[in-house]
């Protein structure tokens, strides 16, 4: 006879099914799709000092939530100011 196999099962193995789903909900997921851009090299070392700045604050702080969080506040900048924003003065303006 053979024996059940564990393949597949995951987390269920070991916590059952009601509890794993009990721990998914907890979780928040949230998609998220990997991006590639470039950057100067002194952008680049600005990003790990920063970085490493606020991990001294928060050890669990990832460069993506970084980049993520500087990015979601100057689109909400330009969304709010439009030509007033200093996305808009930066990139728009200058040309």
């Amino acid at each position: 006879m053979k024996r059940p196999t564990a393949k597949g099962k995951g987390a269920d193995i070991f916590l059952g099914d009601g509890e794993t789903a009990a721990a998914e909900t907890a979780q928040e997921t949230v998609a998220k799709e990997k991006a590639s851009f470039y950057f100067t090299l002194e952008l680049l070392d600005e990003l790990d000092q920063t970085w490493m700045q606020l991990r001294m604050r928060n050890r669990k702080l990832t460069k993506s939530e970084l980049v993520q969080a500087a990015l979601e506040e100057m689109l909400r900048e330009y969304q709010q100011r439009q030509e007033d924003s200093r996305l808009y003065q930066r990139l728009i303006s200058q040309s």
